[in-house]
């Protein structure tokens, strides 16, 4: 059985619709640690990351100044990198509640410095019917939420990137989607120009999930302490998640979700989990957080038999 500690990040400035910033307490109000205690596991719940003043204010690079709530949001990856990695050195295993998907920005980087300490790097798996990978000139919104996997990846440099102890905090060799069908423009040509591992509704309808997830898990596995999983509930068809802000039909359905999980559990590779873009004012009748402690009870390991 796993230790793992729960982080919420209550916040919703990186995104473009509100109302995701409720998601973590949503997630505890249906009691999510009660859920994986049920399963066998320790876990502790830090509460929600709160932002603090910084030492210094950082200094933004022209393309960073071309988004959105910049400044808000470097504050609070901030603060969530730093918490991420506290909960790694107390021997837990992260499980980030959001909130907009610009929050990766600050948990993905939290476990990066964590296993950089050891000398190791980190893969990570992007499940969302969005790859993220805009950079501020391609951007159509000039919102963060677009962005995280750029800026990780080292992209863009700035303050974002210098939140990483060694920049950048993946190597884009190591990055992998599930999922996706949204793709912008400049995303397609970048995603194109570097050869990423990046798995369409289309690779999945044409291979089946089990064999796109173990591809996926080899790419973020290679020369690697293991992976993130970022997972943006909007990876799944609208009809099963009517609670997130960025529907786009057409996506994974419930058992190719729940076995994506499931696989991701067997791995024994994870090293932190993030759900994203919870937002339970959209929902119906509790349906998308019902679904969603589902997910987690997955990759916490539960299984049909």
């Amino acid at each position: 059985m796993a230790r793992f500690g729960i982080i919420g990040s209550a916040s919703d400035l990186g995104g473009k619709v509100r109302g995701s910033a409720g998601g973590p307490d949503a997630l505890r109000q249906a009691g999510i640690v009660r859920v994986l205690e049920a399963l066998g596991h320790q876990v502790v719940d830090h509460g929600n990351s709160s932002p603090v003043a910084n030492s210094s204010s950082p200094t933004f690079s022209t393309e960073e100044q071309k988004t959105l709530d910049t400044q808000a949001v470097y504050s609070i990856c901030h603060s969530l990198a730093l918490d991420v990695e506290k909960i790694l050195q107390g021997g837990e295993i992260p499980i980030v509640l959001g909130g907009d998907h610009s929050l990766s920005l600050g948990s993905v980087t939290g476990v990066s410095n964590y296993y950089a300490e050891q000398q190791q790097s980190i893969g990570l798996i992007w499940v969302d019917a969005h790859p993220d990978v805009n950079t501020p000139r391609t951007s159509p919104s000039s919102k963060l939420f677009g962005m995280p996997v750029a800026f990780l990846a080292g992209l863009v440099p700035g303050a974002f990137s210098n939140l990483s102890r060694k920049p950048p905090a993946l190597r884009m060799q190591n990055v992998s989607f599930i999922g996706l069908r949204d793709v912008d423009p400049g995303e397609r040509e970048l995603m194109r120009k570097e050869g990423i591992a990046a798995f369409s509704m289309k690779e999945i309808d044409i291979q089946g999930i089990s064999a796109v997830v173990a591809k996926a898990i080899e790419v973020a596995s290679r020369n690697t302490a293991g992976f993130v999983v970022s997972f943006d509930l909007d990876v799944c068809d609208p009809q099963l998640v009517p609670g997130t802000g960025t529907p786009y039909r057409g996506g994974l359905t419930f058992r190719e979700s729940h076995l994506l999980l499931e696989m991701i559990a067997e791995s024994n590779k994870l090293l932190a989990f993030e759900l994203v873009e919870l937002n339970p004012t959209l929902d119906r009748d509790g349906q998308t957080v019902e679904l969603a402690i589902s997910f987690l009870e997955s990759v916490a390991g539960k299984t049909i038999l």
